[in-house]
């Protein structure tokens, strides 16, 4: 499965797996988003969050930041989504040698 973050197919694969997201969830230590909450949204009982401003800023600001981390260190890297059994990460950028995974975080 080669899927695109932020995609339809990428949304909806979101459901069926474990997310890196969903983690701190499981672990009950998001303080945004219950187990139960969590569960309602993967089932579709629930309408998706809806992106705000933060996040919309975050998904504006990442290729930049990702293309000034390439020129920085010289490492190469893309988003990439993986997928092992029952768990998923989308990750902002994985190395083209697979041994550098890259986590962008745009604060304000």
């Amino acid at each position: 499965m080669n899927l695109i973050q932020g995609s339809k197919e990428w949304l909806e694969a979101r459901k069926s797996f474990v997310t890196a997201t969903d983690a701190a969830v499981i672990m009950n230590m998001s303080p945004w988003k219950t187990c139960y909450t969590l569960w309602r949204q993967k089932m579709d009982l629930d309408p998706p969050e809806e992106e705000n401003e933060r996040m919309r800023e975050g998904t504006r600001l990442e290729p930049i930041a990702r293309e000034w981390f390439i020129k920085e260190t010289g490492i190469q890297c893309e988003p990439k989504v993986l997928i092992k059994d029952f768990m998923m990460a989308s990750l902002d950028g994985l190395s083209s040698d697979q041994k550098f995974v890259v986590e962008i975080k745009c604060g304000s």
